[in-house]
């Protein structure tokens, strides 16, 4: 969906689906994108200590100084959420609402609901968990962006392809991405290859053809899930909703 308007699908189906709330699944999402980038972040070290020489100065700065942010960013978020003192003051908003709120108070409340939400997280301690399960996610999806290329005919070694993830994800921030994440996947690719001096219509062919075939791909895999639950609908099982924390 365009203009990361997929990503409100996720919340959405986790009420749907699971029972929860529209902020315990905002929540959520917030989460598993922190770990995405953290993931890009940790990948970033080895790829520049292995391209050092073939890397322009500002490449190589602009890429330490978004892993430093992310981890700082992270570790700041992770200490102001647990000290309570500090976010009392949208915590006291979190409690229902009178009728016909004004706009700033609808936003302290809903502010205080979602930080609730983040405590609530942090509470299970299960970062290291969450970080692992990432890290294996990502690399499967990009051993698949790997394979594709490979697949195309064209020569790149596996750590040559793990830029177009470091340049792609943070610009996933930008609200201005296309249906299909498209634009973004193919200025992934574009920058990817052009570090190594690949010839820009060879790398805008191999963005459009992999894009073409990863989509091609996810419709399968949906059409396959869409068919087994009409073949066999018996085997579907309700989810009990999840009750919400006190």
């Amino acid at each position: 969906m365009p203009a990361k308007s997929g990503e409100i699908s996720y919340p959405i189906l986790l009420k749907k689906n699971l029972g929860l709330s529209f902020i315990s699944g905002t929540a959520i999402l917030v989460a598993a994108r922190f770990f995405d980038f953290a993931t890009i972040a940790l990948f970033i070290p080895p790829v520049l200590m292995i391209f050092w020489g073939e890397l322009s100065p500002w490449l190589r700065i602009g890429a330490i100084l978004f892993s430093l942010t992310v981890f700082l960013t992270g570790l700041l978020a992770i200490k102001y959420i647990r000290h309570s003192d500090k976010v009392s003051w949208f915590q006291m908003s979190a409690e229902p609402l009178p009728s016909n709120p004004s706009i700033w108070k609808r936003g302290r409340g809903l502010i205080g609901q979602l930080l609730n939400e983040l405590h609530s997280i942090d509470n299970e301690h299960q970062y290291w968990r969450l970080w692992l399960l990432t890290i294996g996610i990502w690399l499967c999806v990009q051993t698949n962006f790997y394979l594709i290329i490979l697949s195309l005919g064209y020569q790149m070694t596996f750590f040559q392809s793990l830029w177009y993830p470091i340049i792609m994800v943070p610009m996933t921030l930008l609200p201005l991405q296309g249906f299909a994440n498209l634009g973004t996947h193919e200025i992934g690719w574009i920058a990817a290859f052009t570090l190594f001096n690949s010839p820009t219509d060879v790398a805008l062919s191999i963005a459009v053809n992999s894009h073409i075939l990863l989509l091609a791909f996810v419709l399968l895999i949906g059409f396959l899930g869409w068919l087994l639950l009409q073949e066999f609908p018996s085997r579907h099982v309700d989810v009990e909703p999840i009750k919400e924390r006190e």
